[in-house]
């Protein structure tokens, strides 16, 4: 502790008493004092903001990198692919897992959905009649219906006013698998009735009329009574893979062999086209190529270790730790011949 002779002496030094701001004096020997370590520790401020911000954008450049290169070895041209020489057939995709081979594709049938229309009617708005509507599933044989009891029958109740549109709104929304719109066709507005592709999704349409509304009774159909107004039967697709016959209700084949998906767009019976998978090893070995010719900038990047913690990143990033500060008495003596360039004397204060 300095001696209080030598606080009087340092005063005296100064020109206490003389009018000199002894406040701002002192204020202004501090900031000389600690000035170069401020400054230095700025400097090295600055320095881990920018390997902080440095960091960040080489994460966020390297996530594009393995996200890019995800894609290209997941579904792009570093991975396994199928090929149709046909492409008017079918579309082929990657199925769950990689496959391998060649094989024969023939399309003698697609899928398809029946497709139903009523008689017609003056205008969509015209009264239908009310009552029940009832659907029924099952296939269409050679024109006779065969109902598939394991399927609960959609009872539909019309409202009494119901107009066309009003009864395919109610068909629609019972959500049976048959979907319903008014078509305005040349003779007139049609309800037309679209059920879900496969030989096993045929309908019929049965009616049940309330007394004194009628008119639901014309919407009615069976294969038997009029066969003109199916406009397309319920079918599955049928097609030969490799020779070996295949019949899906579904124009959508997942995994119709390992590694293999299809979609059938057309028939190609008689000629047989054929799909193969892809060897991606001339850009695998490309890509190889490209990832050796990486920048220097962006190697020295990769120096740069993610962390978790600020301390990690000053320790990487700091030409040397850092270290408390201590003040001495040492340290203020020291400093003393800067404050002496403010007034004469300042190094006869060595007293304690």
């Amino acid at each position: 502790m300095i001696p209080p002779t030598a606080i009087s002496s340092i005063v005296q030094t100064l020109g206490g008493g003389s009018g000199i701001d002894m406040t701002a004096l002192a204020t202004n020997l501090a900031a000389a004092q600690f000035a170069a370590r401020i400054d230095r520790n700025t400097v090295q401020t600055d320095t881990v903001d920018r390997q902080i911000s440095a960091a960040g954008t080489l994460k966020s450049e390297l996530m594009q990198l393995a996200s890019a290169v995800g894609e290209r070895v997941r579904t792009g041209d570093l991975s396994v692919q199928p090929q149709i020489a046909n492409s008017t057939v079918a579309a082929v995709s990657r199925g769950a897992i990689s496959g391998g081979g060649t094989y024969s594709l023939e399309v003698h049938a697609l899928a398809a959905g029946q497709v139903l229309s009523s008689p017609s009617f003056a205008a969509p708005t015209t009264a239908a009649g009310s009552g029940t509507l009832t659907l029924r599933f099952g296939s269409i044989t050679a024109g006779n219906f065969t109902e598939d009891t394991a399927r609960a029958a959609a009872n539909i109740t019309i409202a009494s006013g119901a107009t066309l549109s009003d009864v395919a709104g109610a068909i629609n929304a019972a959500r049976t698998g048959v979907s319903a719109y008014v078509l305005n066709g040349a003779d007139g507005a049609h309800l037309m009735l679209k059920g879900a592709s496969g030989a096993a999704n045929a309908f019929v349409l049965e009616a049940g009329e309330t007394t004194g509304d009628p008119g639901l009774a014309q919407l009615a159909w069976n294969p038997a009574a009029a066969p003109e107004r199916r406009l397309s039967s319920a079918a599955n697709a049928e097609l030969k893979l490799d020779g070996q016959a295949i019949s899906s209700a579904s124009n959508t084949l997942t995994d119709v062999v390992p590694g293999l998906s299809l979609v059938l767009t057309g028939t190609n019976p008689g000629t047989s086209t054929t799909v193969r998978f892809s060897d991606p090893a001339s850009a695998v070995n490309g890509f190889m190529a490209d990832l050796a010719e990486i920048p220097a900038n962006v190697i020295a990047g990769l120096e740069i270790i993610p962390v978790a913690h600020v301390d990690e990143v000053l320790a990487k990033a700091l030409t040397q730790p850092l270290e408390p500060i201590e003040w001495t008495e040492a340290d203020d003596l020291a400093s003393q011949p800067v404050a002496g360039a403010a007034g004469a004397g300042a190094s006869s204060t060595t007293a304690h």
